[in-house]
């Protein structure tokens, strides 16, 4: 699995397809938002958008 931490337009790549989202607590604190999970290119990836899902 590959986890990808970026800005929420990578969520626009034409191969990912997202399967569900999971809102998950780490002993960190909660982050931005929810992780989504789903293929790339059909390897399985985590994605959190650094900033949420409230910004462009």
């Amino acid at each position: 699995m590959l986890a990808i931490i970026g800005g929420r337009g990578l969520t626009q790549l034409a191969n990912l397809k997202i399967t569900h989202r999971q809102v998950m607590r780490t002993p960190y604190g909660e982050p931005s938002c929810a992780f989504l999970f789903g293929t790339l290119n059909q390897h399985e990836v985590i994605f959190l958008a650094r900033h949420g899902y409230g910004y462009t």
